[in-house]
């Protein structure tokens, strides 16, 4: 069973945008899976491959929603793509943390990734270009 699940509540009511979040939901419970293996399993390589997966992914989802947001014309354009920046920002810090074997990176990992990062994210920012894609 997934860590986190998808719903229609994360819809933006655009297939690609929406394949593409369930997408991201796949590899971040990927991540929980490999960090949070009872039976020590997951190797730190395996653990590190999934997050550069996670890093890689994040980085072309946002740059397609950033094209699509622009050929919309949608006015918060600027400033989502500052929250975009900053979030690669953080993946990249939790990505250089894991490497370095921080042990408490997993709750960080999981706060930011799921809460603030898919929860906040995706429920307010990107729910306010919905408008502007149709």
């Amino acid at each position: 069973m997934a860590f986190f699940d998808w719903n229609a509540e994360y819809s933006v009511a655009n297939a690609t945008l929406d394949a593409q979040h369930q997408q991201l939901f796949a590899i971040l419970n990927r991540l929980h899976d490999a960090l949070t293996s009872p039976s020590g399993g997951d190797t730190p390589q395996l653990q590190q491959e999934i997050m550069d997966s996670l890093l890689g992914y994040t980085r072309t989802h946002f740059a397609e929603e950033e094209e699509m947001m622009l050929k919309a014309g949608y006015p918060g354009y600027d400033r989502h793509c500052e929250a975009h920046r900053q979030l690669i920002e953080q993946v990249e810090q939790m990505g250089e943390r894991l490497e370095k074997g921080d042990a408490s990176l997993r709750e960080d990992v999981f706060s930011f990734l799921f809460g603030d990062w898919l929860l906040d994210h995706i429920l307010h920012m990107d729910s306010q270009y919905v408008p502007y894609l149709h």
